[in-house]
């Protein structure tokens, strides 16, 4: 009997702490959003990476891409898709604005309700959020077709 409660516990203890590692992964979760007018749905991790960098400047239907950035995730998706530093990204950037090229920097947000607004506002906007951060007034798009918690998906 005594050793049914051990295992009882012991079952009991697995379990709090894989719900709590899952409710940790899934909040830390790094996801791409656009306002929900925007008809994309999926987007590569080139296609990404040439918005971030001020290479590919329009969607697919004419609408201006307008980059928004959670100032917390700067590094992240630097990392994890341009493979370059927050101060390297910066100077990119820097240096795209003072060439005169027909370029956008990203906004940046300290303020995830400020970030959400713009997304909602700007039917060219797409985003990088925490998935805990994301409500129903914009929709979260795949990445070269994996949605957020897939192997596959290129933010951990």
């Amino acid at each position: 009997m005594e050793r049914f409660k051990i295992n009882t516990q012991i079952k009991l203890i697995i379990s709090v702490i894989l719900i709590q590692f899952v409710i940790t992964v899934s909040s830390a979760q790094v996801v791409i959003v656009v306002n929900i007018d925007n008809p994309i749905n999926d987007i590569t991790v080139l296609e990404l990476k040439r918005m971030y960098m001020g290479d590919k400047t329009y969607f697919p239907n004419g609408e201006r891409v307008l980059l928004a950035q959670h100032e917390d995730l700067l590094d992240t998706f630097n990392n994890n898709i341009l493979g370059l530093t927050k101060l390297q990204f910066k100077k990119h950037w820097m240096s795209l604005i003072f060439s005169g090229k027909n370029s956008i920097a990203p906004k940046m947000f300290n303020n995830v309700k400020k970030l959400n607004d713009f997304v909602l506002d700007n039917k060219g906007a797409i985003a990088i959020l925490n998935f805990a951060d994301v409500d129903k007034s914009y929709k979260i798009i795949t990445i070269d077709g994996y949605k957020p918690g897939n192997t596959n998906y290129p933010f951990k």
